[in-house]
């Protein structure tokens, strides 16, 4: 996976550097083999005629494909507005799996407007199949592939928006893997109702991982990768939160921030309603004998209602 996803960044450094001068990317189409060779293809089409070439590609892989890479220009919903941005579409290709899809958007600004040529901060728009341990070394590969690439790394240096300047070191690059600030948000929302009542017993948080694997939970591709980094070490990185003394709400507040600025809209606030489902699950088990069947007090309801107000969502009562 790594393999491919280094290939991914690269080609995406040398579209970079294709539209720097206002032109529009013709889309791009890369194979990757079980050899780690990469095989690229323009696909000189109408834009409707690419994508069908491209779509039969990532979902009719051959035998000795180990992915698939496909880069276009395009016109992005982002938010209320319409961005320009290249979209990167990989599907890697394991020999003994299903296959697994990551889709990521960089919006930019044209060089033909009179502010000039600037990339906007990297949003990952799709994730199926892929776990938290796998997108951490998939997200740092995609990263060493654009720093590889000499004038794409550059003018991303250069060009890129000061929400998400990378330098060419890759370890600093890795950093703006948007998973990894996203990372505690279950345990902040699980200590924030949990602890409503001025402390958090150890039979809580045995509750709270059944929480994490409810299949409410794990279906969504955020917390399914989050929850299945968290997990293992679950009661360590609760005492980790605690020790630190930090506002919970605020720390919440940047993590809605933060998904917000790297996922598109749908996905941000699926993301940030399955975070007050969780507070809800928590809050509907805290109360109970041994963690089970009881009904939220008021100190549960209320910082589920502080939750929400930080998340920006309305959810329903």
């Amino acid at each position: 996976m790594k393999e491919v996803a280094e290939h991914a960044g690269r080609n995406l450094g040398h579209a970079i550097w294709s539209i720097e001068d206002g032109e529009t990317l013709i889309p791009m189409l890369i194979t990757v083999d079980r050899d780690g060779k990469a095989m690229m293809e323009r696909l000189i089409y109408e834009t409707d005629a690419a994508s069908a070439k491209a779509q039969g590609k990532l979902d009719n892989p051959s035998p000795e494909d180990a992915g698939i890479v496909f880069i276009t220009d395009t016109n992005l919903q982002m938010g209320e507005d319409k961005s320009e941005a290249l979209v990167v579409e990989i599907g890697f290709i394991p020999s003994d799996a299903e296959q697994r899809k990551l889709t990521v958007a960089v919006p930019y600004r044209n060089a033909k407007e009179a502010e000039g040529f600037k990339i906007g901060r990297l949003k990952v728009i799709g994730l199926e199949g892929i776990e938290r341990e796998e997108l951490d070394s998939v997200m740092q590969a995609f990263f060493d592939g654009i720093t590889s690439h000499p004038q794409g790394s550059e003018i991303w240096n250069r060009s890129h928006s000061d929400a998400a300047t990378h330098e060419s070191n890759s370890n600093e690059a890795a950093s703006d893997n948007p998973l990894v600030g996203l990372m505690y948000s279950p345990l902040l929302v699980f200590l924030l109702v949990a602890g409503a009542d001025g402390k958090v017993e150890p039979k809580e948080v045995q509750s709270f991982l059944k929480v994490l694997t409810d299949k409410a939970v794990l279906s969504h591709p955020i917390l399914n990768a989050i929850v299945n980094g968290i997990a293992p070490d679950l009661q360590q990185h609760v005492q980790e939160l605690i020790q630190t003394g930090d506002n919970y709400l605020e720390q919440l507040t940047e993590i809605a921030e933060l998904a917000d600025a790297n996922f598109e809209q749908e996905m941000s606030e699926s993301f940030k309603y399955g975070l007050y489902y969780i507070g809800e699950k928590v809050a509907s088990t805290s109360r109970g004998f041994w963690g089970f069947g009881g009904k939220p007090g008021k100190p549960e309801k209320a910082a589920l209602a502080a939750i929400a107000g930080v998340l920006n969502i309305s959810p329903k009562n």
